[in-house]
């Protein structure tokens, strides 16, 4: 759509929201935290089974639901909808996104989709999560090049990316081999700060020199 698109997200609101049954409005506001819906991911946000008849149901009604496959397995809500779901949720049931973005990152962790489960981790809040993730996984993600892909994880971070050794390593690689060699010093350094012991931290640093 074109123009001042705050009208229609209103419209959606008043038109299409408010005139849903309470079942079908929890549903739409709980899983509107994503962008791909899957039955499977569904069931596992709201905590109930059932998600793929709801789905289907949005779509036969024309609830601004669009299938992405022939079989109408997965699904997307219309953007406008989406967004203003993701409003309404945040102003209704704020004390929700937590729990809700810590499911979806435990699912898309067991669906082996790293770099959703850090993003939904580091919007439920829990860093530590967040940086058990990129710990685990980042020798795998420099192997194939994501540089950039690693840095954006550690940057949402803010500075509890910081306090983490090998999270702050990992950050170091990857400016080592974006170009960025001014900022390869200082992530070694915070490495070595943030190691637990001294045997730590002399690793830390055996491998900076490596960086």
């Amino acid at each position: 759509f074109a123009g001042d698109t705050r009208h229609l997200s209103e419209y959606l609101a008043g038109e299409v929201l408010d005139g849903l049954d309470g079942d079908t409005r929890a549903f739409l506001l709980t899983t509107s935290i994503v962008h791909t819906l899957e039955a499977d991911l569904c069931d596992e946000l709201t905590g109930h089974p059932g998600s793929l008849s709801m789905l289907r149901r949005l779509l036969r009604d024309n609830v601004f639901t669009v299938a992405l496959d022939e079989a109408a397995t997965m699904f997307r809500y219309h953007p406008l909808l989406r967004e203003n779901l993701e409003s309404t949720l945040a102003e209704e049931h704020p004390e929700l996104l937590p729990t809700l973005h810590a499911r979806a990152s435990r699912w898309f962790e067991r669906n082996d989709d790293l770099d959703r489960a850090i993003h939904h981790a580091t919007e439920a809040g829990d860093t530590a999560r967040a940086r058990h993730l990129i710990s685990s996984r980042w020798l795998e993600f420099t192997s194939a090049g994501s540089f950039t892909t690693i840095e954006r994880w550690i940057r949402r971070l803010g500075d509890h990316g910081r306090s983490d050794a090998t999270v702050c390593l990992s950050m170091a690689w990857s400016m080592l081999n974006l170009g960025r060699y001014d900022e390869v010093d200082e992530w070694v350094d915070a490495a070595t700060a943030a190691a637990n012991d001294e045997l730590e931290a002399r690793l830390c640093r055996v491998e900076g020199a490596t960086v």
